[in-house]
């Protein structure tokens, strides 16, 4: 017989995703206001977590997309630097005013140039950024957590060239982000205690009923870690799962897994 326990599972964080976007007549009205020749789209992409780390260790988090538009530099190339700024309500995390790197982004006619996080490391250093409100300073040199809540993430060109005074190149690009936090999913099969009868065959489906999302889509960008323990006489399950190695993990972004003959062979008699 096999016997299954169910331990307590810590709560899931889930991230949502909010981007700006403009229309094309909107985006054209804009354009002939400020008359940029550069346009500048920062996004956050769908797998992401809010530790201040992840925007340059990941490439799942952060891009910037840049195009040079304006006909008059076709013949050369632009180079440029990227001011950021994260805000909240009473919280601001942005580029130094008196920051340029030594290494400029060159933008050719015509071209698209996307940015990812390790493309912009020097960006998100400590000693470059001023933390306002309630931001700790630790988090940029630690690689903290963001605050919940909604942020707004501003990303703007600027000319390189120093003798004309850093001069504004590109419209301001607005990408937005919440995280909340939802439950953890329900295990709807096996129960909590349940028995299960030997199979010639291993197959098992392990299932569970998401809780907690905000929307569909919250619930379709989920991805579940299912892990599967050993439980000996007289061990307690939640001290196995902080103590000891599982005996078989994997991930997947449906609410379901099956447990079959590829996977480690569970022994009758025994718990898990």
């Amino acid at each position: 017989m096999l016997k299954y326990y169910r331990s307590v599972l810590s709560p899931i964080k889930v991230f949502l995703i909010l981007l700006l976007i403009i229309s094309p007549f909107g985006e054209r009205v804009l354009l002939a206001q400020s008359n940029f020749p550069v346009s500048c789209s920062p996004y956050l992409l769908p797998q992401y977590s809010l530790n201040w780390s992840a925007l340059t260790s990941s490439n799942n988090f952060l891009k910037v997309t840049l195009v040079l538009k304006d006909e008059k530099y076709q013949s050369g190339i632009v180079p440029v630097f990227l001011r950021f700024r994260f805000e909240q309500a009473g919280s601001v995390i942005s580029t130094r005013l008196d920051y340029v790197p030594a290494i400029p982004i060159n933008l050719s006619f015509g071209t698209p140039l996307t940015l990812y996080g390790s493309d912009l490391v020097n960006y998100f250093q400590a000693g470059n950024l001023i933390a306002q409100g309630a931001v700790d300073e630790s988090l940029l040199r630690q690689g903290g957590r963001l605050p919940d809540g909604l942020w707004t993430l501003s990303v703007t060109a600027y000319e390189f060239d120093a003798s004309r005074g850093h001069r504004q190149i590109s419209e301001t690009g607005i990408a937005m982000m919440q995280v909340f936090y939802g439950y953890p999913p329900q295990i709807t099969y096996p129960a909590e205690g349940q028995v299960l009868q030997e199979q010639e065959v291993q197959n098992l489906l392990f299932s569970w009923m998401p809780r907690g999302t905000a929307s569909r889509g919250g619930i379709s960008g989920l991805i579940y870690t299912v892990e599967l323990y050993e439980v000996s006489d007289g061990e307690v399950p939640n001290a196995v799962v902080q103590g000891k190695r599982p005996i078989f993990s994997t991930t997947t972004n449906t609410s379901n897994y099956l447990y079959g003959i590829t996977d480690p062979a569970l022994i009758v008699g025994r718990k898990y």
